[in-house]
C-alpha cells in the first residue's frame, strides 16, 4: 500500500530512525492492515482487543503497536488524507510490569575470569587467536558494562590508543567515549587488535553471533571435560551486573 511505504519513507527522512526501528514500524502496520479493511474508518478498539485475545503479546508490545498506529494516523492527518485521528478520543491503560534485570553472581564472574588463566603455548594458532579475541571482548563486557551489540560493532578505528579510550556506537545512533582504566583489560584489547586481520574486532559476517558464542564458550571449569555453556540471557547480563557493582561501590 502506498500510504504505508510513503509513511516509512517519511520516518526515514525526518526522524533519522535506524533500519531495525523502521522494520518494527512496518511490521506493526502490516499486521494492522491485515486486520483492518478500511484504514480511513478503523475500529481501533476491536483491533486492540484482537491483539489481547488472539496474540501472545505482552502489554508492552501491544502498547508499542498502538504508538505505531497513532504516529501513522498523525501522519495521515498532517497529509490531509483524513480529517481527524481515530486516537483523538481514545485512551488506553496498561499495567506496567517492572522486572529486575538478571545479573551474574560473583562465582559466575570469577569462573569466567579464571578461564583466561591458561597456558597459551598449548593452543593451536587458530585457538590462540580465538582465545585472545574472546578474552578481550568478554573482559571488555565485564569491566565496562557495554552491550553485546555495541562490542560486536566495534572496529579498530574505534580504539583510540593514544588516549586509552574506546568510541562506542550505542542505540539510536548515539556515540560515547569510555576510558579503559584497567591495565589488564587494555592489554587484552590491544592484543586482540594485533591478532585480527580485519578492521572489526569480532571479525566475520556474523559478528554479534561470534561474540554471543564467545560468551558461551568461555564459561568453563577446569574440572569439567566439557565447557559449561553460558546462556544467551546470561551473556546479556554483563551490563546489569556491571551497573549493580557500580551501585554497590558508591
Amino acid at each position: 500500500m502506498n500510504y504505508l511505504s510513503n509513511f516509512i519513507n517519511y520516518l526515514q527522512a525526518t526522524k533519522n530512525l535506524s533500519p531495525k526501528t523502521l522494520t518494527a514500524y512496518k511490521s506493526d502496520l502490516n499486521q494492522f492492515l491485515a486486520f483492518e479493511e478500511n484504514i480511513f474508518h478503523p475500529d481501533i478498539c476491536s483491533y486492540v482487543s484482537y491483539l489481547k485475545i488472539n496474540s501472545d503479546l505482552k502489554d508492552s508490545s501491544i502498547r508499542r503497536k498502538i504508538i505505531s498506529l497513532k504516529i501513522f494516523y498523525d501522519y495521515l492527518l498532517n497529509q490531509e488524507k483524513i480529517t481527524a485521528s481515530p486516537f483523538s478520543r481514545l485512551r488506553f491503560k496498561f499495567k506496567q510490569e517492572r522486572k529486575l534485570p538478571k545479573t551474574l553472581s560473583v562465582n559466575e564472574i570469577s569462573k569466567i575470569l579464571n578461564c583466561f588463566n591458561l597456558d597459551r603455548t598449548l593452543l593451536t594458532a587458530f585457538a590462540k587467536k580465538e582465545y585472545i579475541r574472546d578474552a578481550a571482548l568478554i573482559d571488555l563486557l565485564i569491566s565496562t558494562g557495554i552491550r553485546i551489540g555495541e562490542a560486536a560493532a566495534m572496529t579498530l578505528d574505534d580504539v583510540i590508543t593514544s588516549e586509552r579510550t574506546l568510541l562506542i556506537h550505542g542505540k539510536g545512533r548515539k556515540q560515547r567515549l569510555i576510558y579503559i582504566s584497567s591495565s589488564v583489560t587494555w592489554e587484552r584489547l590491544k592484543g586482540s587488535t594485533h591478532a585480527t586481520h580485519t578492521t572489526a574486532l569480532a571479525s566475520g559476517k556474523r559478528r554479534l553471533r561470534i561474540l554471543q558464542h564467545a560468551s558461551s564458550r568461555t564459561l568453563r571449569s577446569t574440572q569439567q571435560t566439557k565447557p559449561a555453556r553460558l546462556s544467551l540471557q546470561q551473556a546479556h547480563s554483563f551490563k546489569p551486573t556491571f551497573k549493580s557493582c557500580v551501585c554497590l561501590t558508591q
